[in-house]
């Protein structure tokens, strides 16, 4: 160092006090006692040797220094690390240093337990210590390894050559957007464990701020924050005297305001988060230390509340809970809950693995996540259900379409393609069938996939559907109406044939509660919580619903009608039986795909 003409004069540990920042006196004392101080190549081991302008004073600083401080093992994340520097990424709750009680878990304990060498500039509490984040702060911090590396980190704060930049989730919306604060800071008068802004006195700080996102009709936003000085507490204080205090700041925080104007979930939280969402998520500099000549690094937020996780880690961490909670398929229903939480289809998230979901949308998805976990069907948490290449509204007051029942619909289509002489091949969607002056009866329609279904695929069919339930009847026209079809497609209330005249039907199609009151342990839980009985069992081994079809529906099938049931595992027999003794005539069984009989087919003649 050159002695500047301003400090001419003064002691040699006070002046290098202003000329190595970040350094006390008594460890600048310590420094020249070791006689690593020279003043115009003569070791000085005196403090109060006066210095003069010009004066050549060279600091010959030891490597590292004896560290005897304890060692903690925990775990670090290191962002960078060479050897010179470490850039750690540090978690929440953890202190930097030994203090107010706290001699053991700080990251000063866990850096000794990772090395030994670190700088001793900052005294034998803080070595390595360049610069600080807050306990609750998260984020990127540079960590020295040698005193010339510390010298130099050093000097780059003081000439704000060291960039630093903060991402903070804060209440409201700054006004303007992006701009400067700028204003003195010093220690609180009313509570000395505080920062406060002041007219008078105080050390001058000054942040650098841009709005990136706002969320919840301005509720909270996301501010950038490139800090300009390194006062304590700077980006709290300045945020929080503006009344945008950072969401869960348990010290600066003002977040009374009101935040009706969101969902409940996010509001609980909001202002359950209980440390301030504040994250160094920059670091860059320009220095010449042994073969570096610039370090540059980029981090961001991967705590609670601020992460802007990326598709890929979001999906891979909601699959591994559904997993472990016993779901199967878990990876398919991790990127369903994510289409619906962010508005995405299946091909975005599968190719944009590495973009990042925005906080409103992550929120979103970890409450249906946990909706999940609690087996609530996936079909109930999104409201629909895909059903023969249609989307169905469905709810907790009708069966959930399942995949097996398609094959009802593919029944009557190939069997009315047969019956109109086409012979060709039986195509998946059949809209070219003769259908004109075909009628349809469907028995308990409940979400009404399968006439809806029908009327879409044959569009001159005329249908019926009945249910018992009126919740049912209300989800099945809200899904006629979703689909257009509520012109052609009759849904009444009726205990199976009670309400229906005297007409008669060409096709008559049921999918009954067919499973035995004895079978619950064969059910999953979440059909079991979710689904309605009325729905799924049926009393006389499961048989009962098939006895009342059976005696009254040859009474509204035309002549060579035909009449498609779907049935549970291993019940076609038992149902063939129960149909040939009221003289209907067995036609055929349909296979699903596993290969066990699931609709029977008959026909009276």
């Amino acid at each position: 160092y050159i002695l500047p003409q301003r400090l001419s004069g003064f002691r040699l540990d006070k002046a290098l006090v202003h000329l190595i920042n970040k350094t006390s006196r008594s460890q600048i004392q310590k420094i020249i006692n070791d006689l690593q101080v020279k003043v115009n190549d003569l070791i000085i081991s005196y403090s109060d040797f006066k210095v003069k302008e010009n004066d050549v004073i060279t600091v010959e600083l030891k490597k590292t220094a004896a560290l005897t401080m304890q060692e903690a093992d925990i775990k670090l994340d290191i962002f960078y690390e060479d050897e010179d520097l470490i850039v750690i990424n540090k978690a929440a709750g953890m202190a930097v240093h030994p203090g107010n009680g706290n001699h053991q878990d700080t990251l000063v304990n866990a850096l000794l337990h990772y090395t030994r060498s670190l700088s001793s500039i900052g005294g034998w509490e803080r070595p390595g210590i360049v610069h600080r984040l807050d306990k609750d702060t998260t984020g990127l911090m540079v960590i020295a390894k040698n005193n010339f590396a510390h010298v130099h980190l050093a000097d780059q704060i003081q000439s704000r050559k060291l960039i630093r930049k903060y991402k903070a989730l804060i209440w409201g919306v700054i006004n303007p957007l992006h701009g400067i604060i700028k204003n003195n800071i010093g220690r609180s008068r009313t509570d000395r464990q505080k920062m406060t802004i002041l007219k008078f006195g105080g050390k001058e700080a000054i942040t650098h701020y841009s709005t990136e996102e706002i969320f919840f009709n301005g509720l909270v936003s996301m501010v950038e924050c490139k800090l300009a000085t390194g006062r304590t507490h700077q980006i709290r204080v300045q945020l929080s005297h503006l009344r945008h205090s950072i969401v869960g700041d348990q010290i600066y925080g003002n977040n009374s305001r009101k935040i009706n104007y969101s969902p409940p979930i996010i509001q609980k939280k909001l202002v359950d988060f209980k440390r301030q969402a504040l994250h160094s998520w920059y670091i860059t500099s320009k220095w010449k230390i042994i073969g570096i000549s610039c370090f540059s690094s980029r981090g961001y937020v991967k705590n609670n509340l601020m992460s802007l996780n990326t598709i890929k880690e979001l999906l891979i961490s909601a699959a591994k809970k559904l997993r472990l909670a016993g779901i199967s398929l878990e990876n398919l229903e991790a990127r369903i809950l994510l289409q619906y939480a962010s508005g995405k289809g299946s091909e975005y998230l599968l190719s944009r693995g590495e973009e990042e979901i925005p906080l409103e949308q992550r929120i979103i998805f970890e409450e249906l996540v946990k909706r999940r976990l609690s087996l609530e069907p996936i079909a109930h948490i999104i409201g629909s259900k895909e059903f023969y290449g249609y989307e169905f509204i469905v709810n907790n007051q009708v069966l959930i379409p399942r995949s097996d029942t398609e094959i009802l619909i593919e029944a009557i289509l190939n069997n009315l393609k047969a019956s109109s002489n086409e012979h060709s091949k039986p195509s998946f969607k059949s809209r070219n069938i003769a259908t004109q002056n075909i009628t349809m009866l469907e028995l308990g329609t409940g979400s009404g996939c399968i006439a809806i279904t029908v009327s879409l695929e044959l569009p001159n069919i005329r249908v019926v559907a009945t249910d018992i339930s009126k919740e049912a009847i209300m989800t099945a026209r809200q899904n006629a109406a979703k689909h257009n079809v509520l012109k052609r497609l009759q849904i009444i209330y009726s205990d199976w044939f009670n309400n229906l005249k005297n007409q008669k039907y060409d096709i008559i199609v049921s999918n009954p509660p067919y499973v035995s009151q004895q079978s619950t342990t064969y059910i999953s839980l979440e059909t079991l919580k979710y689904e309605p009985a009325i729905a799924l069992f049926a009393e006389d081994d499961g048989l009962a619903a098939y006895y009342i079809i059976a005696k009254s529906a040859k009474n509204f099938l035309k002549k060579s009608g035909k009449l498609f049931l779907e049935v549970g595992f291993n019940q076609s027999v038992a149902v063939i039986e129960i149909f040939s003794k009221y003289n209907y005539t067995f036609k055929q069984i349909y296979r699903d795909l596993a290969g066990y009989d699931r609709v029977v087919l008959f026909s009276i003649e």
